[in-house]
């Protein structure tokens, strides 16, 4: 598969399932405003809100500990590359959730708390 048709694939999806009343949560890196964009411009076609949710581990040692404990057969990228990947800052209001700050039910409450803010 051609590097950029997994997204254009995802985009096509999330905008059908939009178009039909659909919630989508699009869980991807994301990395480039230009894949951000898309997304929002998905959303802004269908007549719907996009929210942006950037998910960080600001504990280096948490997160390379974390990349590494992967078991083989699932595992995402490596450490190197994850260092490596240059990330372009979101330029407008996005959730964060720093998974280093607290247990996995400390940070889904905060992303409920954070989302429900927002959808009202």
């Amino acid at each position: 598969m051609a590097a950029g048709t997994g997204y254009r694939v995802a985009y096509a999806v999330a905008e059908d399932n939009l178009n039909l009343g659909r919630t989508v949560i699009a869980d991807a890196v994301n990395a480039t405003r230009l894949t951000r964009e898309a997304w929002h411009q998905i959303a802004k076609r269908a007549g719907v809100k996009c929210i942006d949710v950037v998910v960080t581990c600001s504990d280096i040692a948490q997160h390379k500990r974390r990349v590494e404990a992967r078991s083989p057969a699932s595992r995402g990228a490596s450490w190197t590359e994850i260092l490596d990947r240059e990330f372009v800052a979101v330029d407008h209001d996005a959730i964060v959730i720093d998974t280093s700050k607290g247990p996995v039910q400390q940070c889904l409450a905060a992303l409920q708390t954070a989302l429900q803010a927002r959808v009202r």
